[in-house]
């Protein structure tokens, strides 16, 4: 994996950017921003993407964030198989160790972050192999909660500071059944993210090469829902970076800024098929300033604990509020919680399941009568009368 850190030219900035007026660095120190990146790189190599190309977008994307303001902040997280959720930037490593990636003429702020994100990911791509990965589940949403957990920390230091997370994840295959088990982890991300004011972004990269039209996450589907974020699929990691930079990252930018109420738009684009003449509108949200992509249709269905499949009917806890299609015969405590269930109630709910299954067995027999039937009526060649 050493060519991830070739052309090493895309991290590097004229020195001259240290001459730049600090004063201009602070205008917009009262719209600081805090982006909590979090990167799905298991899923990335289980199904071997073009990690490359990906990372180096994501340092782009990163540098972008922080040359904006003097004072916004990264953080950027990463999902591992072996060694679970850690923390690229900040980290304790020691800076003396690290081997330096960066051109000496980058920013030195760029540097610092850029090399700590770079060393700390070569190392754990080594420690990868994909011919010795195995499928395992994600645990995308650990890595979600260490993130909601320093933007916790960091807006009890600044509290002007607005915080953002993106979650870039690589999974195409099977979404719903490997997340199945983190549904509960993931709901409770999205109380939580809403109680920090924190939109949860997600850039979904496919793999065409599987063929699988139906990928969408329903999990992060709703995650970016209830938190006014926003969730985007891409086929293609060449275009990563045009996406990071306008649809994530202008994004960003006009929802810290406060609105100007004498503020007037043309709307001349919308009413181009109408008869209309142009006419000036007042800006009255961020909205109206930039259209951001939106997932016209959430999949807001949950899905089994046990078998990871959509259901439209099932058992629910009432302590934890899993759901479960089916009660296994030698069920007696939540699957989940470990709660234990009454036994009255679990007999009668056990008799209900009994009495639904003979039922579908009797309305196939019926089915399958008819069409038997319907062919003896038509007659066969290989009937004998």
């Amino acid at each position: 994996m050493d060519n991830i850190i070739d052309n090493r030219n895309i991290y590097s900035l004229n020195s001259d950017i240290n001459t730049l007026n600090n004063d201009k660095l602070l205008l917009h120190d009262d719209n600081s921003s805090l982006l909590i990146l979090i990167i799905d790189l298991q899923n990335f190599l289980l199904f071997e993407s073009d990690i490359s190309k990906i990372l180096k977008n994501v340092i782009i994307f990163i540098n972008a964030h922080l040359a904006y303001s003097s004072s916004n902040k990264v953080c950027c997280i990463v999902n591992d198989e072996k060694e679970g959720t850690q923390f690229l930037y900040p980290n304790d490593d020691d800076i003396s160790e690290q081997k330096e990636y960066m051109n000496e003429d980058t920013y030195q702020e760029f540097k610092k972050i850029d090399e700590s994100i770079l060393n700390k990911l070569n190392k754990i791509i080594k420690n990868n192999k994909p011919s010795l990965l195995t499928r395992q589940r994600s645990n995308i949403a650990g890595s979600m909660s260490c993130g909601l957990t320093y933007i916790h920390r960091v807006l009890k230091e600044s509290i002007s500071l607005k915080a953002r997370m993106l979650v870039i994840t690589g999974e195409s295959k099977n979404s719903n059944i490997v997340q199945s088990h983190q549904y509960i982890p993931i709901m409770n991300c999205i109380f939580t993210s809403q109680k920090l004011k924190c939109p949860i972004d997600v850039l979904k990269i496919n793999d065409t090469n599987l063929g699988n039209k139906e990928t969408s996450n329903s999990f992060l589907q709703q995650a970016t829902d209830a938190t006014n974020g926003i969730y985007l699929e891409v086929n293609e990691v060449n275009g990563m970076i045009q996406y990071l930079t306008t649809v994530f990252y202008l994004n960003t930018i006009i929802t810290s800024t406060s609105i100007d109420t004498n503020l007037k738009i043309n709307n001349s684009l919308d009413n181009l098929d109408k008869d209309v003449e142009d006419t000036d509108v007042l800006v009255k949200t961020h909205d109206d300033i930039l259209v951001k992509p939106s997932t016209t249709q959430v999949d807001f269905r949950t899905s089994c604990f046990l078998t990871g499949k959509i259901v439209a009917v099932g058992f629910v806890c009432n302590v934890c509020l899993v759901v479960i299609s089916y009660i296994p015969s030698s069920l007696k405590d939540c699957p989940c919680c470990g709660s234990t269930f009454d036994v009255k109630s679990l007999k009668k709910l056990k008799y209900w399941q009994m009495q639904q299954n003979s039922n579908k067995k009797k309305g196939f027999i019926k089915r399958a009568n008819k069409i038997n039937q319907s062919q003896g009526n038509q007659g066969s060649p290989d009937k004998t009368y």
